[in-house]
C-alpha cells in the first residue's frame, strides 16, 4: 500500500527518509507528494527575503565599522601632531588635564557603581556589599580614577601613537595597546594598594580584597579586574580621550577659562561636602 505523506514538506522529508532506510526497496513508494513539494518551496521562497536581509545588515554593518575606524584614525592622526607640535607643554593642556582629572575622578564612581552592579547580578566575579559607600553620595569624586585619565593622556596615548606607527595594522595595534594598559592598570592598582589597602591586624583589608577571587596577587589584583581594567582604559585611550580633547581645543579660549573654572569650582564643593 503506498505510504500518504503529509502537507508539510520538512515533515515528508523527513518521514520519507526514515522509511528508505528501513525498507530499501521501498523509496519509491517515499516520493514527495505535489503538496510537500508545494510545501518546501514555500519554506525556500520565504527564506530568500530572511538571508538577504541579514546579508545587507551585515554589509551595512562592516562598512559602518569601517568608516568609524577611518574617522577615528584621522582623529587620532590630528590629535598626535598637535601634541607632537609641543601640545603637551603648553598652559592649554595643563589646564585640560586639570578639567579631565576632575571630571573623570566623579565619572570614576559612576563607573565603579556599574561594576559593582554586574557583580550583583552575577554577570562578574566578586564580592556585593550592599552597605559600600559606592552606593551612597554620587558625586563624592574617586580621585584614582581621575589620575588614570591623566596618565591616559600623558602615558596610553602617546604609547599608543607610537605603537600605531610601528605596528601599523588596526588590529594588532588594539590587542598590543590593550595588553599594555592592562599591565599599566595592574602596576597602578597593586602600587595603591601596597600604600592603601593594607590588612589590618584581623585580615581586613580597608578598601578591596581580591584574595577569593581566581588569579588574585597578595589580595590586591586579580585577572577579571585588571582584564576589565584594560578594557575601560584602552576605550579611554582609543575614543574617549582623542574625541573629549579635539572638542576642547575648538573651544575659544574665554569658554575654556569658564569651563574649567566651573568644573574645578564643583570638583572641590564636592570633595569638601563628602569630607565633612
Amino acid at each position: 500500500m503506498r505510504e500518504r505523506v503529509g502537507t508539510d514538506g520538512g515533515a515528508s522529508a523527513l518521514r520519507c527518509a526514515a522509511v528508505s532506510l528501513a525498507c530499501p526497496g521501498g523509496r519509491a513508494l517515499c516520493m514527495p507528494s505535489d503538496g510537500a513539494r508545494e510545501g518546501g518551496a514555500d519554506l525556500a521562497a520565504a527564506a530568500v527575503p530572511v538571508a538577504l536581509a541579514a546579508h545587507l545588515f551585515a554589509q551595512r554593518a562592516l562598512r559602518r565599522g569601517a568608516y568609524v575606524v577611518w574617522q577615528l584614525s584621522r582623529l587620532q592622526e590630528g590629535l598626535v601632531a598637535v601634541l607632537a607640535a609641543g601640545g603637551m607643554a603648553t598652559r592649554d593642556f595643563r589646564r585640560s588635564l586639570l578639567m579631565y582629572f576632575c571630571l573623570f575622578s566623579i565619572v570614576g564612581h559612576w563607573m565603579e557603581v556599574g561594576f559593582c552592579l554586574l557583580v550583583k547580578w552575577g554577570v562578574l566575579l566578586g564580592t556585593y556589599d550592599p552597605a559600600s559607600a559606592v552606593w551612597r553620595n554620587l558625586l563624592n569624586p574617586f580621585p584614582i580614577y581621575g589620575v588614570g585619565m591623566v596618565a591616559c593622556a600623558l602615558v596610553l596615548f602617546p604609547a599608543l601613537a607610537k605603537i600605531r606607527r610601528t605596528v601599523g595594522g588596526f588590529g594588532l595595534a588594539l590587542l598590543l595597546s590593550f595588553a599594555l594598559n592592562t599591565l599599566v592598570c595592574s602596576g597602578l592598582e597593586l602600587g595603591l594598594g601596597l600604600l592603601q589597602n593594607q590588612p589590618d591586624p584581623s585580615g581586613v583589608y580597608p578598601l578591596w580584597d581580591y584574595t577569593s577571587m581566581p588569579f588574585n596577587f597578595m589580595g590586591q589584583i586579580c585577572l577579571q579586574n585588571s582584564l576589565a581594567f584594560g578594557a575601560v582604559s584602552s576605550l579611554m585611550a582609543w575614543v574617549a580621550f582623542p574625541v573629549l580633547h579635539m572638542a576642547y581645543l575648538r573651544l575659544p579660549e574665554h569658554v575654556k577659562r569658564i569651563c574649567a573654572t566651573v568644573v574645578a569650582t564643583l570638583f572641590l564643593l564636592a570633595g569638601c561636602l563628602y569630607a565633612v
